[in-house]
């Protein structure tokens, strides 16, 4: 039986996680890099019964579907609405993650040439988990696709791949932006997991936790088994891209090389048609 919150303003019926400071259910991210570790962080325990049938918050679903899945160690982490105007090092701090490289985002392409996701090598959809220090790049998940689907005797050509950012993607997960992550999705989208992820030490990543103000903190581990995704590196090298790329999801430069080297549209398009 979980203890009532005894705060001004909660009521003592749990139908919903507190959202204060003392709540055990949710946690107030530190301000405070040494007061906490995300080894000792609140971990998994499934969603309070609700009362009189009152609809499950974001939360409660986030961790009805972890516990369901086996996920033992997990960590969901209110922050204030000023997160994304600070640094990632300001929020790596916040959360107390090891390193900016384990703040992570979910970005959601959509390719404009193919309909469906039932099929996970060539879908129409896909969920990029990638770094906030990286950026992605709509011609190297293009090539992943076209790889992947080359080992199994199936060819792609440029034809039948666009990828682009999804501007349904709030309709498709149920997350609206700066919230989106793969975990309780409202529609199952196939995972691209960007390369650098794999070396990760700690092997664990922060991702957005369903509510613009809800990261959630998983292991790597976790990921890989639930998805099973693919993985390539996605993203632009350094010296492509432009710094830190502290920018929330959908805001990756998908620019295609072409683009880049100042050729027109045309030019490129007869490119791309004599590539297929």
């Amino acid at each position: 039986m979980e203890r009532p919150c005894d705060c001004a303003g909660c009521s003592p019926c749990r139908c919903s996680p507190c959202r204060c400071a003392k709540s055990e259910d949710l946690e107030t991210p530190s301000t405070d890099a040494s007061q906490a570790s995300p080894s000792s962080s609140s971990s998994s325990s499934a969603a309070s019964p609700l009362c009189g049938g009152a609809p499950a918050s974001t939360e409660e679903k986030m961790r009805a579907f972890l516990t369901k899945h086996g996920v033992a160690d997990f960590s969901i982490v209110q922050v204030p609405s000023h997160y994304y105007g600070i640094s990632l090092e300001e929020r790596r701090a916040m959360l107390n993650a090891p390193s900016i490289a384990h703040l992570c985002k979910t970005v959601v392409l959509e390719n404009t040439k193919h309909i469906g996701v039932d099929d996970k090598l060539n879908s129409k959809y896909y969920m990029v988990v990638v770094q906030y220090i990286r950026k992605v790049n709509g011609e190297r998940v293009k090539d992943l696709i076209k790889q992947v689907n080359a080992d199994r005797g199936l060819k792609l050509g440029n034809k039948k791949l666009n990828f682009n950012f999804c501007r349904t993607s709030a309709e498709l997960t149920g997350f609206v932006y700066n919230a989106i992550t793969p975990f309780a999705s409202k529609t199952e989208i196939p995972v691209i997991v960007d390369a650098p992820l794999l070396a990760l030490q700690p092997p664990l990543l922060w991702l957005g936790g369903g509510e613009v103000d809800l990261k959630l903190r998983v292991s790597l581990a976790d990921l890989m088994r639930i998805y099973d995704p693919l993985v390539g590196s996605v993203c632009f090298e350094q010296d492509e891209g432009d710094g830190e790329g502290g920018k929330g999801e959908g805001e990756a430069d998908l620019a295609r090389p072409a683009e880049q080297k100042g050729e027109s549209e045309a030019a490129a398009g007869a490119k791309r048609e004599a590539e297929a």
